[in-house]
């Protein structure tokens, strides 16, 4: 009787994925791909949008090149972008500095959003609310009944809260439309504070919220249009103050 050779088999060792080492990897190689102009203005964007870089703040090539260990050329690139975007502006002589608004820009912005975020109040109450937007009651409440009120967190609530009106209205030109408006808002709530005006905010989206919930589409546009005037009018007053 022959022989008979044995086939073995070996098993292979399954190892545990590493979750984090390959989401590193892969946000090593999006950034390889990504040019380094790009990544410039993605960062600085972000800074500025953040309150990170003020208006009026100097944004130095030497400083930013140095920070973002990149070279001067892709910051230049990076920030006639976002002079284009209108975020920031250059003068002769003085070098690149985040932009300040100026009495006009910010009639400019408020009447712009007095039309989309208007509209938008209007038809999110015709077509009726999503339960994202129902949940804005729970949050506003809590916050204005709170021992101690947190600004902050009331600034951020009532920004998220106009994005969930303009989704609620279901139109994809509003979207459009308050997508290029929305770093010269930010630029706008990065401006100095009133702090008594949070509160009152607070309850002038409580009451547009109202209105939509109720179907009542001509009343929540026109406590969009109020809410949205006030805020002008307060605006305006810093400003001059500041000035």
């Amino acid at each position: 009787m022959g022989s008979m050779s044995r086939i073995f088999m070996i098993r292979p060792v399954h190892k545990p994925l590493d979750i984090a080492a390959v989401n590193q990897w892969y946000t090593r190689m999006k950034q390889v791909s990504i040019p380094l102009s790009t990544q410039a203005y993605s960062q600085i964007r972000a800074m500025i949008l953040d309150g990170q870089f003020a208006p009026g703040d100097t944004l130095s090539e030497r400083y930013l090149a140095e920070r973002f260990a990149l070279g001067r050329m892709p910051i230049r690139e990076a920030l006639r972008e976002l002079a284009k975007d209108g975020l920031v502006e250059s003068v002769p002589g003085r070098g690149t500095s985040v932009r300040r608004l100026s009495l006009e820009d910010l009639q400019d912005i408020y009447e712009a959003r007095q039309a989309i975020d208007g509209m938008a109040a209007y038809l999110a109450a015709r077509r009726g609310p999503p339960p994202e937007l129902a949940a804005f009651r729970e949050r506003f409440v809590s916050l204005l009944e709170a021992s101690s009120f947190d600004a902050p967190e009331a600034q951020r609530a009532g920004a998220e809260f106009h994005v969930a009106i303009i989704e609620a209205s279901q139109n994809r030109e509003l979207a459009r439309m308050l997508k290029g408006l929305q770093a010269k808002i930010s630029l706008v709530l990065n401006m100095r504070k009133n702090p008594e005006r949070a509160p009152v905010s607070l309850r002038e989206h409580l009451s547009i919220l109202e209105a939509i919930e109720s179907g009542e589409a001509e009343e929540a546009q026109r406590r969009m249009w109020n809410h949205l005037a006030k805020s002008f009018e307060a605006r305006i007053q810093l400003h001059q103050k500041v000035a």
